[in-house]
Formats: C-alpha cells, sequence, structure tokens
C-alpha cells in the first residue's frame, strides 16, 4: 500500500476541463520536433533509440508523435529503414555525426504522419511514414553576403594585361 497525501479540494476544477486529445492527428505533412530521446534495447536483444516528438505549428501545435528507430537488430532491412529515418533527420536539421541524442533536439524538420490502424485491442495511432530530409526552407542556404569594397582610383583602373 502506498501513502499518499492527496485532497481532490486542492485541485482547480478547471483542470478537468480541457483534457488533451489522444485520437490521431489526421494523416499530412507536420513540422515535427524532437523534444526527448532515450536509448532502449528491444525484446530480441537489439537497441532501438525512442523517439519523442511535438507538433510545432499549425492546428495540431503541441500534440506528440513517437517513433522507435531499430538501429541494432538482427533484421538488417530494420536496420537499414532506422538509418535510412535518422539520416534523413540529421541532413534536415544540419547535424553531420551524433554522438549524443541530445543533439537531435529542438531543431525543426517535416515528416509525413500517417495513421496505423489499431489491432488486438489497442487505439489507432499515429505513425511517421516518411521523414523529409530538407532542411526546412526548401533547403536553399542563402550565399553569404559580402559586402563589395569602395571604388578608387586604384580598384577601377585597368588591370596590367590589359593595358
Amino acid at each position: 500500500m502506498a501513502s499518499l497525501n492527496f485532497n481532490l479540494s486542492d485541485l482547480d476544477d478547471s483542470l478537468f476541463d480541457d483534457q488533451p486529445s489522444f485520437e490521431p492527428v489526421p494523416q499530412d505533412t507536420y513540422t515535427l520536433m524532437i523534444t526527448d530521446t532515450e536509448m532502449a534495447t528491444t525484446q530480441k536483444g537489439g537497441q532501438m533509440l525512442k523517439l519523442s516528438m511535438q507538433i510545432v505549428d499549425g492546428a495540431y501545435k503541441g500534440r506528440k508523435i513517437w517513433d522507435n528507430l531499430n538501429l541494432v537488430n538482427s533484421n538488417p532491412t530494420a536496420v537499414e529503414i532506422a538509418q535510412r529515418n535518422l539520416g534523413s533527420i540529421c541532413k534536415a536539421i544540419g547535424v553531420e555525426s551524433v554522438t549524443e541524442s541530445a543533439v537531435l533536439h529542438n531543431k525543426p524538420f517535416k515528416a509525413f504522419v500517417g495513421i496505423e490502424i489499431g489491432t488486438n485491442g489497442y487505439s489507432d495511432k499515429n505513425r511517421v511514414k516518411k521523414y523529409d530530409h530538407r532542411p526546412l526552407g526548401g533547403g536553399i542556404t542563402p550565399a553569404p553576403q559580402v559586402q563589395a569594397a569602395p571604388q578608387t582610383a586604384a580598384t577601377t583602373s585597368a588591370a596590367p594585361w590589359a593595358k
């Protein structure tokens, strides 16, 4: 038995009014951001990177999406998919290599989120179907702005070989 110090009268009634929805968000492309990561052991002894993500804009801002990347697995296809997904995230957020998963946190990227139909009594849930490897803004990196040197007599005269 656990000892608790809880009294319902201490809670504000508005706490019960705004319950979060656990229904899946509609299938669409969303801007996501990884908020937490954890390495975990799979049931068969592999290793997966568990991603907790959040939608960062639009009508579903704040909603959570989760994914697992099977980085160490006896199934080479599962590893290939995980590496491709992690690679897409890294390309999208501009990270070349990862030694600590925290470098993936709080950097927005796009992903196509679908709905996986629930089975065995479980509800439907969202599943990332494809991570977009392109950086936000279409991946176009603006050229650095170089300020032109002021024109002087020395810079405006013809080059020696042109005389």
